[in-house]
């Protein structure tokens, strides 16, 4: 193993190369939306923080590349008197857009049939 890969300038590079490496991917696909005239959706992971912060696994570098920012939830719930069903209420919630009026959601469900509006 290398005793210098945890180096500040490493990791500083690494950081560098990763955000470079994501403006690369970023513009690849909104070229190929406007060429082909479709939307891309890209699922990045998230954590929560202490005060319900929401952290993006891919950071802040993607943060600045996308167009719009949606929040996918799923919570479980009891359905029946006796507390023996369950069912996930989903919701989709658009956080942040330029093209778009923010808080804004839909909750939906899936099914046998796909996915259904409630």
């Amino acid at each position: 193993t290398n005793a210098n890969a945890s180096t500040p300038q490493n990791i500083g590079l690494f950081y560098a190369q990763r955000s470079d490496r994501l403006f690369y991917i970023s513009s690849r696909l909104k070229y190929l939306s406007n060429q082909f005239g479709v939307n891309i959706l890209v699922v990045n992971q998230v954590t929560t923080k202490t005060g319900n912060r929401i952290v993006p696994s891919m950071g802040l570098s993607w943060a600045h590349c996308i167009n719009d920012s949606y929040v996918l939830t799923r919570k479980e719930r009891s359905v029946s008197a006796n507390g023996n069903g369950t069912r996930f209420e989903r919701k989709i919630e658009l956080l942040a857009s330029s093209r778009w009026r923010r808080d804004q959601e839909i909750k939906f469900r899936i099914e046998a049939m796909g996915v259904v509006v409630n």
